[in-house]
């Protein structure tokens, strides 16, 4: 232990110059123009960079080309790891990686699992018939209830993955408008709210684009319905989708005097009373189903895949490439990053079926992100597996990653500090230096209260630690290697922004509480839905 902290402390006697020319080896190799025929194999160890331009299969067909993203000013975004495929046949991109081989990772990056019997997944395509289809699949039974022997396989289930029980299965719970409006704010998704400050609500999209987008909401809609929760703004669709309608989002929340949020209320005024009888559904459904897709479509998009893994991504890439390994920032920061590679880059469909996991969902979304879920929908099979299963059930289709590019124009490095977010975002206000004193616009708003805890700790640990090997700026500033790390991550890793700053599964397993697609205009108000037309409208199978 002595001889490692008398390696790591080296820093703080002037830099890189006294330290030991064996943990200057430690680095993992850059290869600078390194060019490779063959895709790079297990056993090598480089960590370089590439543009996504490895998304679409123009091999298969013309139409499944898809933009290259990043490197350009159409289309920033972050860098992501280097694995030496061949160029397609159709232009100078990468070829999509079969599905049988697995996509290139670093040695060091990749994670064992241990085996299990690999599931059998059904094809997709249709539409449950009724919720008790969608019970069926948790092992509940055709009411929603939960059995006695609760975790385990239903053997009447389509595939034979074993499925926990999700909090929000309730058949008289899950439809209440207070549970949705509780969902906006402490669900899946709670950190997309903004405290609205200026109304009428406007948009920022280019007219000449989009069209008008401000919202259509007056004041009487809102004052009559104070205790409200969504306002539906307007009823388009994605350029060349006719069988996915997208509904445009303004959610307005009153904050009443007992802080707690009421029922939700849009233009579309709901009855006095909510039917939540078995198989009867008003068109109210529709509008709440339609605003759940676009929340869960920014969830999977940006906030997961863009904010965790994509974003993440060249920071880790450039501190295998500029830290030694025992340098105490390196050390700092692997335990974080472990498995951040492997988990977005995926894995090959024989790794796939050993994924040790309670849920299809976490599977999809974790082991095989790359080469799997993201990309374009080919829909070609191998055995029960196809990809890309994003764009065939989320409602951009085509256009999820574009999506998530012009939401990366907008990242802002300084502004992803959990203080700044919520000032930013006009629901704290205070000085973000000291979180502790921070005043929340909603008291019962648990992203912000337990995520302020976690973020004092975080950071009194890690200034501590950073103490102990940078006792000024003065010698953070002669540290070359943490100097080359943070310029890499700047200016290569994350180069199409170098000039800005330096920003699930139990609500939305269940689908028809998160749908990722909602397809059905939204109907007059007062119309009523049958349980399998409002089934029919979101998410299939």
């Amino acid at each position: 232990l002595k001889f490692l902290l008398e390696f790591t402390a080296g820093v703080r006697q002037g830099g890189n110059a006294e330290r030991p020319g064996q943990v200057q080896g430690g680095r993992a190799q850059r290869a600078p123009g390194r060019r490779r025929v063959a895709p790079f194999q297990p056993w090598d160890r480089v960590y370089d960079y590439a543009l996504y331009n490895d998304l679409g299969n123009p091999d298969l067909r013309k139409d499944l080309a898809r933009p290259v993203l990043g490197g350009s000013e159409e289309y920033p975004y972050p860098r992501r790891a280097k694995t030496g495929r061949p160029a397609a046949k159709r232009g100078q991109r990468p070829a999509r990686a079969p599905l049988e081989e697995e996509i290139y990772v670093p040695g060091d990056e990749r994670v064992g699992y241990s085996s299990i019997p690999a599931p059998t997944l059904p094809p997709s395509g249709g539409h449950f018939s009724s919720l008790a289809d969608v019970y069926n699949i948790f092992g509940l039974d055709d009411l929603g209830r939960v059995p006695e022997a609760k975790g385990i396989i239903n053997s009447n289930a389509p595939f034979p993955v074993a499925h926990r029980v999700i909090s929000v299965v309730n058949p008289t719970k899950w439809r209440k408008d207070e549970e949705f409006a509780r969902q906006m704010i402490a669900g899946a998704n709670p950190v997309c709210i903004k405290r609205v400050t200026k109304f009428p609500l406007t948009s920022g999209l280019d007219r000449s684009v989009y069209g008008d987008q401000d919202s259509k909401i007056t004041r009487d809609h809102v004052e009559k319905n104070m205790g409200g929760m969504t306002v539906q703004q307007c009823t388009n669709e994605l350029p060349g989708e006719e069988e996915k309608a997208e509904i445009s989002q303004r959610k307005v929340s009153p904050l009443p005097e007992n802080e707690q949020l009421g029922a939700v209320s849009t233009v579309h005024t709901p009855p006095d009373t909510q039917d939540i009888t078995a198989g009867r559904f008003s068109a109210w459904e529709l509008p709440k189903a339609h605003a759940a897709a676009n929340d869960t479509v920014e969830t999977n998009f940006v906030t997961h895949w863009l904010n965790t893994h994509a974003s993440m991504e060249p920071i880790v890439i450039a501190a295998n490439r500029r830290l030694s390994v025992l340098h105490p920032i390196h050390r700092l920061l692997k335990p974080h990053f472990r498995k951040t590679l492997h988990v977005k880059s995926g894995c090959a469909p024989e790794e796939f079926l050993k994924v040790p996991s309670t849920s299809l969902v976490s599977v999809l979304h974790d082991a095989v992100a790359r080469q799997i879920v993201v990309g374009s929908d080919d829909r070609r099979k191998n055995g029960s597996i196809f990809r890309c299963v994003h764009e065939d059930t989320y409602f951009p289709s085509k256009y999820n990653m574009e999506m998530s590019s012009k939401v990366y124009k907008a990242w802002n490095f300084t502004e992803l500090a959990l203080p700044n977010d919520l000032i930013k975002r006009g629901l704290a206000t205070g000085d973000p230096k000291y979180p502790e004193k921070l005043e929340l616009l909603i008291k019962d708003y648990p992203y912000a209260v337990d995520g302020l805890e976690l973020w004092a700790a975080i950071k009194k640990w890690v200034t501590d630690y950073c103490a102990i090997y940078y006792a000024d700026d003065g010698v953070v500033a002669r540290d070359s290697e943490l100097q080359g790390w943070w310029s890499e991550v700047r200016n290569v890793g994350h180069g199409d922004l170098r000039d800005a700053p330096f920003g699930q599964y139990d609500y939305q397993g269940f689908v028809p509480n998160g749908p990722s697609l909602a397809t059905s205009p939204v109907l007059d108000a007062g119309a009523e839905v049958t349980e399998s037309e409002f089934l029919g409208s979101i998410t299939f199978q």
